[in-house]
């Protein structure tokens, strides 16, 4: 399908699978008796798309909706609504030519990069064995071209693994390995001479522009197609800016409930500079008497262990 902008949309291979709302990053998925958790992974034999986004081989189960629905969550917002749609990459050729167009929205590549094509696909005769392809050119944030190994016959497309989804658990895999990462400044990042260096990853710079980005390295390797691939999965403790306040309909302040009183006091502190400012200290006392009472409730309070170096120094 193109959309009124021009841009194709991969449309209906999956249906009744996939499905999200525009400006929404949670994307819901039908999987009858799919038996998962909160927290449980999810693994893509290949990339999906739908509603404009391109979803990890590696997900995590966010939300159980009951016994055949559950929810991911997306690294990004929704382009546009699709209501069990989704899709695998298509691949459109046309007679004559070795040239191959893939359509996947959001796909990220550049010209000289890999694409991987994971389960054997034939275009109305055309074979694209799975494998490593290389972009000869990209169209579009949509759309790039590779290379087949021989001419097609006819000009047609079809869906990878004609349009059905292969997914797995975590079940049936090796169970998880924690790798722990440190951090990098900018300017340890900026001297890595290769930065798409393949490995498991060691160490992360978190870029922190106005859409924050972590970079990892090494570079999780790109699994191979049709063998068995190791996923990697960025687990970490973040923490989320507090909403604008903008209560409506009864909501309460996007604040924990420890948190309400010292925000009742500095409140307080800030009109009283204004309306009464003989009261401004008093005020001023008491809202960080609280922040102090609140923050202090955040502390994890656990053990702390003490142990001498007892190994031997040498000058």
């Amino acid at each position: 399908m193109v959309t009124g902008s021009g841009d194709p949309v991969t449309l209906g291979a999956g249906a009744g699978v996939l499905s999200c709302a525009a400006g929404s990053r949670s994307i819901g998925w039908h999987w009858v008796r799919h038996d998962l958790a909160p927290g449980d992974a999810v693994f893509s034999v290949m990339p999906l798309s739908i509603g404009g986004l391109v979803l990890p081989l590696f997900m995590v189960v966010d939300t159980v909706i009951d016994a055949d629905n559950f929810t991911i969550v997306a690294s990004s917002p929704a382009l546009y609504s699709q209501q069990g749609q989704g899709a695998p990459a298509l691949y459109a050729v046309t007679a004559g030519s070795t040239t191959v167009d893939v359509v996947l929205p959001n796909h990220g590549l550049q010209v000289g990069g890999t694409w991987t094509i994971y389960l054997e696909t034939i275009v109305a005769g055309l074979d694209l064995p799975a494998g490593n392809y290389t972009v000869t050119n990209v169209l579009s944030p949509y759309e790039f071209q590779i290379t087949a190994p021989m001419a097609a016959t006819q000009s047609t497309a079809e869906f990878e693994n004609y349009g059905q989804i292969v997914v797995g658990t975590q079940s049936a895999t090796i169970g998880p390995i924690d790798i722990p990462l440190g951090p990098l400044s900018r300017t340890e990042w900026s001297a890595i001479p290769n930065k798409n260096a393949q490995g498991t990853p060691t160490v992360f710079w978190f870029n922190r522009e106005i859409g924050p980005v972590l970079n990892v390295w090494e570079v999780p390797p790109v699994p191979p197609a049709g063998g068995v691939a190791t996923y990697y999965g960025f687990v970490g403790y973040p923490m989320r800016q507090i909403e604008d306040a903008n209560p409506v309909m009864g909501q309460s302040l996007d604040l924990p409930k420890r948190m309400m009183p010292a925000f009742a006091a500095e409140l307080t502190m800030a009109l009283a500079e204004k309306y009464k400012p003989e009261r401004f200290a008093e005020k001023a006392e008491i809202a960080q008497s609280m922040w102090d009472r609140a923050s202090r409730a955040d502390v994890e309070r656990v053990s702390m262990i003490i142990l001498p170096a007892l190994g031997s120094y040498y000058r």
